[in-house]
């Protein structure tokens, strides 16, 4: 599957829910700016379910909800084999609770 482009053009919500209808295995690579930093991490998917994530030093389930609040930058999938599961929540949780973080984010920022 080639899935490529901006986060500007396609949320983060509207990836995961993509690779999720798709069943896709696979991870989506991210690179962004946050606070004029640059970000680099993964979503990792099986069968279209997050089983993990990585930005950073976080843990897996707070770098899945971290890339909720990236709005610049540029996203890709890749099918290929992902690492062992480190997220057991579902896509639903994890966008629902992405979703609130966001809104949240955008509330705080000046």
């Amino acid at each position: 599957m080639a899935l490529e482009g901006y986060l500007h053009e396609f949320s983060v919500p509207d990836l995961i829910q993509l690779v999720d209808l798709s069943k896709k295995t696979g991870m989506t690579h991210i690179q962004a700016q946050q606070g004029g930093e640059p970000v680099e991490g993964y979503l990792y998917f099986r069968d279209g379910r997050i089983t993990g994530a990585t930005l950073d030093e976080m843990e897996p389930l707070e770098a899945a909800l971290t890339f909720f609040i990236l709005h610049e930058g540029q996203f890709r999938f890749y099918d290929q084999a992902v690492p062992a599961p480190t997220i057991t929540a579902s896509n639903e949780m994890i966008i629902m609770e992405g979703i609130g973080r966001q809104d949240r984010w955008a509330e705080a920022r000046p």
